[in-house]
């Protein structure tokens, strides 16, 4: 009788203490997924680093070849275009390009995704 009694004891000790870690954590939880759901659907340009809606699409060139691609890529909305109000820096020189410069990258397709690698802007690419 008196383990029905210790083990019941120890058992709402346990959920005491499960209650206790969870009462202020479940509005963070939800916090952060909803804010991670937003950032997933957020991606950065590769030329100026602003942040992209899901509206907003990188403009660039596709120049296919057997195996991979040569792409050019322009910028955003942000920074590319009459609209065009961020500076425009290159991600492997860090020197700041001209509007009508250009990053040079090599695309390839897996089975499940699209890779695209970077080389350089016009500037460093082209060396």
């Amino acid at each position: 009788m008196i383990y029905i009694f210790i083990s019941l004891f120890l058992a709402a000790i346990i959920l005491f203490i499960i209650i206790l870690r969870s009462k202020g954590t479940g509005e963070n939880k939800i916090e952060k997924a909803v804010t991670t759901t937003k950032e997933k659907k957020k991606k950065p340009c590769p030329i100026c680093g602003s942040l992209l809606e899901s509206h907003e699409k990188v403009i660039s060139h596709e120049y296919r070849g057997e195996s991979s691609s040569v792409v050019h890529v322009f910028g955003c909305p942000h920074c590319y275009g009459n609209s065009a109000h961020l500076e425009r820096i290159c991600p492997l020189c860090k020197k700041i390009m001209l509007p009508d410069n250009y990053l040079m990258g090599m695309m390839t397709r897996g089975e499940k995704k699209i890779q695209l690698k970077i080389k350089g802007c016009v500037i460093c690419a082209g060396k």
